[in-house]
């Protein structure tokens, strides 16, 4: 062989071999376009759900407002019903206290009232005697 036809093997050679590297650069643009229209399309359906995103957050936000304020009335209902409770005790309490001291004093009323009755009782007695007494005397005694 000559040298030319080694010059022109060698050179078919890096030939060949600058094809591959040119079939893998180009592979790789395809890639990096293909990566590229992955990435556009993404961002596009990202774009695409961002409303309804947008839209369900403030659902979302309206629905914590309405709870929140649920709850608000709720506890304050809570706080009016447990105020009723503690004055409705009070009151019971203080009917009790009431009852207490009117049946006390009844039962102080009838010990004065048993006095009085045994005092009058005693006192027409003795006067009963009196009229007896006087009665034996043969003196009649006019009131």
């Amino acid at each position: 062989m000559s040298e030319r036809d080694l010059l022109i093997e060698r050179l078919e050679k890096k030939l060949v071999e600058k094809e591959r590297e040119l079939a893998e650069l180009k592979k790789m643009t395809y890639n990096q376009e293909e990566i590229e229209r992955l990435k556009q399309d993404i961002i596009a359906q990202i774009k695409a759900e961002i409303p309804d995103s947008i839209q369900k957050i403030s659902e979302i936000e309206s629905k914590i407002v309405e709870l929140r304020r649920a709850i608000e009335s709720v506890i304050n209902e809570v706080a009016y019903i447990k105020s009723e409770i503690k004055s409705l005790i009070e009151k019971e309490d203080s009917e009790r206290k009431v009852k207490t001291e009117v049946f006390s004093t009844l039962q102080s009323d009838e010990q004065v009232v048993e006095k009085e009755s045994d005092d009058v009782i005693d006192s027409e007695r003795r006067d009963k005697q009196k009229d007896e007494k006087n009665d034996e005397d043969g003196i009649i005694v006019c009131d």
